[in-house]
């Protein structure tokens, strides 16, 4: 934001024409060589599913005051149960 405002850059066209000279001058003062350049990558999978990977999907409910309840704490043990491991009959 500062090289922006610096620059005189007022909206999002005078910000992305000077982007380019930006990284240019970024990666030249602060790029380095990687220490092994073999590509160490795995192919995609058809079998990754990266929308289920890369999210954290909750459903919610949006109250009559509109408001959407805060989530349960993920990490204390009191929010967490256990499945009962009672039978029926």
């Amino acid at each position: 934001m500062k090289e922006l405002r610096l620059a005189g850059a007022n909206d999002i066209q005078a910000g992305n024409a000077l982007l380019p000279a930006f990284m240019a001058d970024y990666n030249r003062r602060f790029a380095k060589p990687a220490r092994n350049d073999k590509d160490l990558h795995r192919p995609f999978a058809s079998q990754d599913d990266l929308d289920g990977s890369f999210a954290w999907r909750v459903e919610r409910t949006v109250t009559q005051s509109l408001t959407v309840p805060t989530a349960p704490s993920t990490g204390s043990a009191a929010s967490i149960k256990a499945p009962s491991s009672r039978t029926s009959g």
